[in-house]
């Protein structure tokens, strides 16, 4: 129950052309929930065989009755929930909101205001897929977990609380995704094999080179994908050069100044990865 609100929270709250909110989203979230409960019943898939013929025919009659309660239910789970959330947004307790928290509500009541000149995000997901470093990776989904409120525990979580901040971009305005990268990676990897990654360096393991390539590749995809459903502009700086000066790195940390343009091989990679789109 707790995952379907979220997501259906997500879905509803991201805002259309218009500064509405998708509330046409919510009964396909409900459909979505219907059948993953209907997988567990141990009847060999005739409930859910049942629940799926009768949405695509429009016949919701034909649904089992304890699944025409358990709809009735999710809605109205769902709206006492969004109105909560709602109300608890427009009326924060300043002292208590974190950093993030506070220019969410801020971003929110700009655009409310209708304040004429657009300032607008660019999703910067670098850090997502950065594995280089146990440690600092660890502390990364830390604050993801602290952002989205979702534990995350493996990797199909990690990916769900990447989404949520994805559709929470994009309710803000956001239309591009800028990736700052050494390079393109693209090495051939399965859904076993980058679960596996994840939960290495989750544990604070160090990763192989071939590891991380295909860590990275991976995620690469997934954003181009969410992208790509959202119809957003991806653009890639490449050849970046991060962190030159040690000695600065170590008093301001990393991406604050001391980085360069390299002489990274490109042009075969990114055909790859263009060509697997």
């Amino acid at each position: 129950m707790d995952r379907f609100l979220e997501v259906a929270d997500r879905k509803v709250s991201l805002l259309d052309d218009y500064g509405d909110e998708k509330w046409d989203a919510l009964p396909k979230e409900i459909q979505t929930c219907l059948l993953k409960f209907a997988q567990n019943e141990n009847d060999g898939c005739t409930t859910e065989n049942a629940i799926k013929e009768a949405l695509k025919n429009g016949y919701d009659w034909m649904v089992p009755e304890k699944y025409q309660w358990l709809k009735t239910h999710l809605e109205s789970e769902f709206r006492e929930y969004h109105e909560k959330r709602s109300r608890s947004a427009s009326e924060p307790e300043f002292e208590e909101l974190s950093g993030t928290e506070f220019e969410t509500y801020l971003a929110r009541l700009l655009k409310q205001d209708g304040f004429e000149i657009p300032i607008l995000p660019a999703w910067r997901p670098d850090n997502a897929m950065n594995v280089d470093n146990p440690e600092n990776f660890a502390a990364y989904i830390k604050r993801l977990e602290a952002a989205t409120n979702i534990a995350i525990s493996n990797f199909n979580d990690y990916l769900f609380a990447l989404e949520n901040r994805h559709d929470y971009f994009a309710s803000m305005g956001c239309t591009v995704s800028d990736h700052g990268l050494e390079e393109i990676y693209v090495e051939e990897f399965t859904g076993v094999e980058v679960e596996t990654v994840f939960n290495k360096v989750r544990a604070g393991k160090e990763l192989s080179e071939m590891e991380r390539r295909k860590f990275k590749s991976a995620m690469l995809v997934h954003f181009a994908e969410w992208d790509w459903e959202k119809e957003w502009v991806q653009q890639f700086h490449l050849g970046a050069l991060r962190n030159n000066n040690s000695r600065m790195m170590q008093r301001l940390g990393a991406d604050t100044g001391w980085d360069s343009i390299g002489d990274f091989s490109q042009g075969r990679a990114l055909a790859k990865f263009l060509e697997g789109m």
